[in-house]
């Protein structure tokens, strides 16, 4: 019989597999989700300052004697002061035309007085966060624009963001690895349910073929169910072959034992050397046709119980004892006698 049974890779592996790579695309999600989700909540922040700081100025402006006159206070610059010293740029006009600062910052557009518009730009090289915002003053002479654009570099902001991307991968990594680690355990509590079901079939022995009656996982019952087909299949087929051998041997060993019986009685009767010879022939070959009968259905019955043997031990003593008493007869036929030496018991495995 070829027990040879072809796989398709491991159910274990797949499960592990399908978790974890389950687990890095949430751990991939958690991270980016946390580093924009800070990177915006620091971009408001440093909107906010630089809003602050816009307005300060615009408030410091004013008109005396028909000129535009604006007296920068020192907050609006020292509040922008970060740990790495980013860099401030800023350009004032007045009714576009340029007044103080950098003449080349570019500004947004801003069409309505007190509002503020937030661009991102490259300046001198660097990166800079930009606001420009406007204020219209009344004078003598009429209305007048004051328009202003302040932007500050973003060393200070980026090196914030490395630390919360560096917090985030950490956080990220944390939960790929709990998340690893769940799976692991969740795939063993998976699977020890089917390892259990194959250790309780394993332990079973050859003659016991009841249903299984432990409650298994709802995913488990139509296996479970078709097991116990099988085996409520496969022990009525057991019952009818054995009956089949047992009858067969009842119908080959019972005429053969009959004739044999007559062919003993017909030899104690008759007188002449040549009778007597041809009864013992004839018991012999009776003989020999009921023990091939009875080698040839108990190679059946163990050829049938092949798959589930029961092993024991033998004791060879009684083993030999026993053929010897079923041989006497035909021994005594032929005016033999069997002497029998032993030790007490010869036990095989």
């Amino acid at each position: 019989m070829n027990n040879k049974l072809i796989t398709s890779g491991s159910l274990r592996n797949r499960l592990v597999l399908t978790l974890i790579g389950g687990g890095a695309i949430l751990a991939l999600l958690l991270f980016f989700a946390v580093r924009n989700y800070a990177t915006q909540i620091a971009q408001q922040g440093q909107d906010n300052i630089l809003r602050a700081s816009i307005t300060s100025i615009l408030d410091a402006a004013s008109i005396r004697d028909g000129v535009a006159e604006i007296d920068i206070p020192y907050a609006s610059f020292s509040m922008l002061s970060t740990p790495s010293d980013d860099r401030v740029f800023y350009a004032i006009f007045h009714d576009n035309k340029f007044l103080s600062g950098y003449p080349n910052l570019s500004s947004g557009v801003v069409k309505d007085d007190l509002k503020t518009t937030f661009t991102s730009t490259n300046f001198q090289g660097q990166m800079v966060r930009a606001v420009t915002a406007t204020r219209t003053l009344v004078g003598v002479d009429g209305r007048t624009l004051i328009r202003v654009t302040l932007a500050q570099t973003q060393d200070a902001l980026s090196g914030t963001l490395d630390q919360i991307s560096r917090n985030a991968a950490l956080l990220g990594g944390g939960f790929f690895i709990l998340a690893t680690l769940l799976s692991f355990w969740a795939t063993s509590a998976t699977i020890g349910q089917l390892m259990r079901l194959t250790n309780s079939v394993a332990r079973r022995g050859p003659q016991d073929l009841r249903a299984f009656e432990k409650p298994v996982p709802t995913e488990m019952l139509p296996l479970v169910k078709s097991l116990n087909s099988l085996m409520g299949r496969l022990d009525h087929s057991l019952s009818q072959s054995e009956d089949f051998i047992a009858e067969a041997a009842h119908r080959i060993r019972t005429p053969l034992a009959t004739v044999r019986s007559y062919a003993e009685a017909t030899l104690q009767r008759v007188d002449t050397i040549e009778n007597r010879q041809a009864m013992r022939s004839m018991i012999r070959a009776i003989d020999e046709s009921s023990r091939a009968a009875s080698q040839l259905l108990d190679h059946a019955m163990i050829t049938f119980r092949a798959d589930h043997l029961e092993r024991q031990d033998v004791d060879l003593v009684e083993l030999v004892r026993d053929l010897v008493v079923r041989l006497t007869p035909i021994a005594e036929m032929k005016d033999l006698t069997f002497d029998l030496k032993h030790d007490n018991t010869v036990m095989c495995k």
